[in-house]
């Protein structure tokens, strides 16, 4: 037999093996490293204030190790997300589920780029990635919940609402808080799904 060909087998075998259980506990335990990391930044960094700094000003902490955690932490989410959103999307066969599941792979992209690149909000790379993340991040929920809706699950429609308005509003009138914005309802809606795919090993 071709060895190329039993590597593919192979490796398609141990992608089919990680079902939507396995999708939920990697993406609380990805969410989980990210919330600590930022906790312990905050209480190490005196300079950083909760509600006047941004996540992203851990990037340039004057704390050294802080400078360094804070890129890493949010590179293990960005892996956390992607691969939570392939297993999941993989496992569905509904079109909006699967579209907001992927979508998940921009929003980590993102994320990935927000921890890595400049935080000056005048550098536009930066900016792209903070309105990629806040668009992909609205997209997941979004089409995830109307999905619900169609199939007769009205409790994600209510958050649906609370994001894009909050969304908008923040993107218009106050763009400092767009970020941790989109960060908490990605995260609320993140430990939803994963709480639901560990008790019921389905997507739905």
């Amino acid at each position: 037999m071709d060895d190329s060909k039993s590597v593919d087998v192979v490796g398609h075998g141990m992608l089919s093996d990680l079902g939507p259980r396995c999708a939920g506990y990697i993406g609380l335990l990805s969410l989980a490293q990210f919330l600590i990391c930022i906790m312990i930044g905050a209480f190490a960094d005196e300079d950083w204030v909760l509600f006047e700094d941004t996540l992203c000003y851990m990037g340039v902490s004057e704390v050294a190790f802080i400078r360094v955690m804070y890129p890493i932490t949010c590179t293990v989410i960005s892996i956390g997300i992607a691969i939570f959103g392939c297993i999941v999307a993989r496992s569905s066969t509904r079109r909006l589920q699967v579209i907001g599941y992927y979508m998940c792979i921009p929003f980590a992209i993102s994320l990935f780029g927000i921890g890595i690149l400049n935080i000056d909000l005048a550098y536009i790379p930066h900016m792209v990635c903070v309105y990629l993340m806040g668009a992909s991040g609205t997209l997941v929920i979004g089409l995830t919940a109307i999905d619900d809706f169609k199939h007769g699950n009205k409790v994600t429609l209510p958050f649906l609402v609370f994001v894009l308005a909050g969304f908008v509003y923040f993107t218009i009138f106050n763009m400092d808080y767009q970020q941790p914005f989109v960060y908490l309802g990605m995260f609320i809606w993140l430990i939803g799904k994963c709480l639901h795919l560990i008790v019921t090993d389905t997507a739905y």
